[in-house]
């Protein structure tokens, strides 16, 4: 899976790049901007009149539903999608994404303060992190890991 399809679709890297943002911005405390920029993401990604999206637009068009779940802090909404993002990863065989994928709703269960989904998604990234020799994923879930409370998790 490239990162985008050789014809260079610019609506879904400005939505990739909205996303980027809406991420950043969220887990700095703003979510009205953060919300600004999802929004504007599901609008160029809604705008895309294709008919076979490619496995990378599919891919951007999940991730995009699953932070507008988070800025709108539905948990739920956002694992399913995260799920099925994690699917078409698993398919076009690029585990490495996968534990980028699972961290970033890691990040947002732990902001969340529901510190055993946390802990499971973490779990996760660690694993794949060692599988797929990603050293900074496997810090980065050692230091999350670290900020979970053992007791009074929901």
């Amino acid at each position: 899976m490239q990162k985008y399809d050789q014809h260079g679709n610019d609506a879904v890297r400005a939505a990739d790049a909205r996303y980027c943002y809406a991420v950043f911005a969220r887990l700095n405390g703003g979510l009205n901007s953060a919300y600004r920029s999802i929004s504007s993401a599901v609008n160029l990604i809604t705008q895309q009149n294709r008919t076979s999206p490619s496995p990378v637009d599919k891919f951007i068009g999940l991730r995009v539903q699953a932070e507008l779940a988070r800025v709108q802090g539905d948990y739920a909404a956002s694992q399913a999608t995260v799920d099925l993002a994690a699917s078409i990863v698993l398919d076009c065989g690029k585990r490495f994404m996968l534990a980028d994928l699972l961290f970033d709703q890691a990040r947002f269960t732990h902001q969340q303060g529901m510190f055993a989904e946390t802990k499971l998604l973490i779990e996760r990234v660690i694993h794949v992190a060692q599988q797929e020799d990603l050293p900074t994923f496997h810090q980065r879930g050692q230091d999350i890991l670290q900020q979970v409370p053992t007791t009074g998790s929901r």
